[in-house]
Order: structure tokens, then C-alpha cells, then sequence
């Protein structure tokens, strides 16, 4: 099933005020967003559904920037529209690379 993505303003800020991210960085990592969540959401909910909220979902993306660093983000995302196709971004955070 495709989905329609949203993404939280606090997430798109969040993302602008990370240090060492190129415009380009940012662009690929909502692309990323949308493409990966686009095609299967339903399939990260089953993989890695939160622990206490059964319509909440964690998603993982990891970037090569330009500046040939690893950058790993961590989303928390929302499958309550997922009936209606539709799958939220609702909040990310930057974890170091040897945080496993």
C-alpha cells in the first residue's frame, strides 16, 4: 500500500539547525522520508512498533553527507492514519554512529 507522508514542521526545523547538514543533505534525507515511508510504512510499524503506543513507529535513516560523514537519524512516527493511507513524521533525533 502507498502512502502519503507527512512531516512535522518541528522535524523539518529540527533538521534545518543540525550543524554540518548541506542544503543537499537535507533534501535527500526528506526524500528519503518520503520515498521509504511512501512505498511502505506499514511494513517499518510491523519491523519496529513502539513498546506502549500501538500506533506509533520508529524509523530509522542513515546519510553519507557530501562531507563523507555518517549521519544516523532516528524518527518517531504515527500509524493512526494508516487506514486512510496516510503516515506522520512526528519527531526525530540525531544519534551518534556508535550509539548501536
Amino acid at each position: 500500500m502507498a502512502f502519503q507522508v507527512s512531516v512535522a514542521p518541528a522535524v523539518i526545523d529540527y533538521l534545518n539547525a543540525c550543524d554540518g547538514l548541506t542544503e543537499a543533505d537535507r533534501q535527500r534525507i526528506v526524500e528519503g522520508i518520503y520515498d521509504e515511508l511512501g512505498e511502505g510504512a506499514d511494513h517499518f510499524l510491523a519491523r519496529n512498533p513502539h513498546p506502549f503506543l500501538p500506533d506509533r513507529f520508529g524509523y530509522d535513516f542513515g546519510l553519507m553527507t557530501e562531507a563523507l560523514e555518517f549521519r544516523y537519524f532516528v524518527f518517531s512516527c504515527s500509524a493512526e492514519g494508516h487506514i486512510y493511507g496516510v503516515s506522520e513524521v512526528l519527531y526525530v533525533e540525531e544519534r551518534p554512529e556508535d550509539d548501536g
